[in-house]
């Protein structure tokens, strides 16, 4: 499972110090994103020694939604691999596009304090829903975090649990080529649509 900014978005058993972010369907993800492509990582670095998360150049291998470019940067979260492939759904580089239904006191303050020390870092393109909105692609299978996005059943989804925080880690896979189809058509309707308004 990739990690998520440690200091702030840690995956703990306990309740009490957990944040929780809302199980969004993967259109309303398409929706309101700036740029969704299939991406494969061609460099990376840390911020701030990794305090501040990490940025990733990419090549596009697939573009959805946004405007046509032959690569990308992307970040703040962290846990790509070079090399490696991965479906991002993108905002832009000072749109925090990261719903939560609940957190604690002390994660509230620390999410502050680390947002004010890093938004000089904030020059790219933002992986969204709190870094759900990237999700690896191996074995020809899009992996995503079942418990924060929702496709739909009629991709025919396999779910995997793994470890002792089975609501925590309940990972699923769908073939990338049905994610690809479905995705196209999101696009398709999201021209149409753009297009009525004008």
């Amino acid at each position: 499972m990739t990690m998520r900014l440690a200091s702030l978005f840690a995956v703990v058993c306990s309740s009490a110090w957990a944040t929780t972010i809302p199980q969004l369907p993967v259109e309303q993800l398409f929706e309101d994103a700036e740029t969704v492509a299939i991406v494969t990582v061609t460099d990376g670095h840390m911020l701030d020694q990794g305090n501040c998360g990490a940025t990733y150049r990419a090549r596009v291998e697939h573009l959805f939604k946004g405007a046509r470019v032959e690569s990308l940067e992307f970040g703040p979260f962290t846990g790509a691999a070079i090399g490696r492939e991965y479906l991002v759904f993108l905002t832009a580089p000072h749109d925090d596009y990261s719903p939560i239904t609940s957190t604690t006191s002390t994660l509230g303050a620390l999410e502050r304090d680390h947002r004010q020390r890093c938004i000089k870092y904030q020059v790219t393109k933002r992986i969204m829903h709190s870094g759900e909105g990237m999700m690896e692609i191996r074995n020809w299978r899009v992996h995503f975090q079942a418990r924060n996005v929702k496709f739909p059943d009629s991709l025919n989804p396999i779910r995997a649990t793994f470890g002792e925080c089975t609501a925590e880690t309940e990972m699923s896979s769908i073939r990338k080529a049905d994610v690809v189809q479905f995705l196209a058509g999101l696009g398709q309707a999201n021209e149409t649509v753009g297009a009525e308004r004008h």
